[in-house]
């Protein structure tokens, strides 16, 4: 008797087992709704044990990964439960899903708002109307107000419901670097720069150094190499067999420990483009299985942000979306994550506002690094910091050359920074000339001046040290290094001060 009223009600109120087979299949597959209704839309909610496991499948794979569950993961979900539990009945499961999939495919799952909140407000009473009775004999009155209350609040907007932490509870970790004060460990980070300045041979120096746990190959020799492990390339634009392999080989690499991901398998015999999107979980699943990854190379990052309009990397929240996932799987698996990314070619703006697209890829790295041609000798490239939250101080930028199919670095640090050398040929002139400008004065009628003098008021002016440093050589200024009150200071000297 009990269970033919509690079917007459859920039809007069619209929550037939039909009514709720919308309701799932709004759930995974209309995203908007999906983001609205995750918190309010409870699995106990549904009668049917399939409708509740599909819903709880759902609401974990978001958890775990901060996006909406696919058609493809749900059903390698399922399978996975089914396959851990041999008690479950395989063909109403798998009829059930076939049907959830069709109403998503079909779009057939149009409810109100309103609707849904009553469809949880009602399950939310119901189940604190049961559990009241054992409540009453007990004499629990204040949990049963409070059932009853939290029932009546499904829906509302909260602005005071937010998660919180006191920082006492915080642990604090030590920033850990990939390579020292320049690329974190850990964190996504950017190599940007215009087409053909060697960005993925780049790269492929990184993999192969990883690969092998040798030293960052700088003049001087960087302290700390990095640790050694697996690494995983997603590379659109370069051939494996002419160009991948053979740089990782010529850089000193070991090909065994680097793995390509060339798409996704798609059907029998079928495969697609890599998507940030949609596959990232595949990615995790690989590097779960190769267990010492150390370095994951995306190149170019826009290659992988979807087909048609996925993504448009203009608008800042599609950026945000698409890599906050990739930026919580680096830190989940203390995988260093680096972008490639092009420039746009609004060339009068600063080095910051060129990487392309969205300032959302900028803000999402703790770490962007410009590759672009010397302006005299275009054999030779600087990679020079755009951005480095983390890093202590500038940490400078080098300079190198590619030699015998591998890199070279020059000594001592770039002569640049990453607004001068992508400054237009005018501006940097203009520069040059203010700079240049600042020395004659502050020098003026001086023999000498304190070399530590003269960098503190420049950096007042707005003039970094690579600037300044540029501007001293052409000026011929030489560097000594003098003793004063007994201790050695360095002093600036123009040539003909005698």
């Amino acid at each position: 008797m009990e269970n033919s009223q509690v079917t007459q009600r859920d039809e007069h109120f619209g929550y037939s087992d039909e009514i709720q087979a919308k309701i799932v299949a709004m759930l995974l597959f209309d995203e908007a709704k999906f983001n609205e209704l995750k918190e309010i839309i409870l699995p106990e909610h549904f009668d049917n044990p399939v409708h509740q496991d599909m819903v709880k499948i759902a609401y974990s794979f978001y958890k775990k990964y901060k996006q909406r569950i696919t058609e493809d993961e749900l059903l390698e979900e399922l399978d996975s439960l089914l396959w851990a539990d041999k008690k479950l009945p395989i063909e109403e499961y798998l009829r059930v899903a076939e049907k959830i999939i069709n109403l998503g495919r079909e779009g057939d799952y149009a409810f109100a708002y309103d609707k849904l909140v009553e469809f949880a407000k009602d399950r939310a009473y119901r189940n604190a109307a049961v559990n009241s009775v054992d409540m009453i004999r007990s004499k629990n009155y204040e949990k049963i107000t409070k059932m009853f209350k939290q029932a009546d609040e499904i829906g509302k907007r909260d602005n005071e419901d937010l998660d919180t932490v006191n920082l006492s509870d915080v642990k604090i970790k030590r920033i850990s670097w990939f390579w020292e004060n320049r690329i974190p460990r850990a964190k996504l980070s950017f190599i940007v720069g215009n087409p053909g300045v060697a960005k993925s041979y780049f790269t492929m120096m990184l993999a192969a150094h990883t690969t092998t746990g040798k030293p960052w190959p700088t003049r001087p020799p960087c302290p700390t190499p990095p640790e050694r492990g697996r690494v995983i390339i997603l590379t659109a634009e370069d051939g494996l067999e002419d160009t991948v392999a053979p740089r990782v080989e010529s850089c000193g690499g070991e090909r065994d420990k680097v793995w390509v991901i060339k798409g996704t398998k798609e059907g029998s015999d079928g495969s697609r483009t890599f998507n940030l999107l949609t596959d990232l979980r595949k990615l995790e699943q690989l590097i779960e299985k190769l267990k010492d990854v150390r370095l994951v190379i995306i190149d170019p990052v826009s290659a992988y942000l979807g087909v048609g309009k996925a993504v448009d990397t203009h608008k800042d929240k599609d950026v945000r979306g698409a890599l906050a996932p990739v930026v919580a799987l680096a830190e989940k698996y203390d995988v260093t994550i680096i972008g490639v990314v092009h420039l746009n070619k609004t060339k009068d703006l600063q080095a910051i506002y060129r990487v392309t697209g969205s300032m959302a890829f900028v803000a999402a790295a703790r770490s962007v690094w410009l590759i672009e041609r010397d302006r005299q000798d275009k054999t030779i490239k600087h990679f020079v910091p755009v951005k480095c939250n983390l890093s202590v101080g500038d940490p400078g930028g080098l300079s190198f050359i590619i030699s015998s199919n591998r890199i070279e670095f020059l000594e001592g640090e770039s002569e640049y920074d990453a607004d001068t050398i992508l400054a237009p040929e005018d501006k940097r002139t203009r520069k040059k000339g203010m700079v240049q400008k600042f020395l004659l004065n502050f020098i003026e009628g001086k023999t000498e001046v304190d070399a530590g003098e003269v960098i503190s008021e420049a950096k007042k002016e707005g003039i970094s040290d690579a600037t300044l440093n540029r501007a001293k050589i052409d000026m011929g200024i030489k560097s000594e290094q003098v003793w004063d009150n007994k201790q050695k200071k360095w002093v600036w000297k123009l040539p003909s001060w005698k």
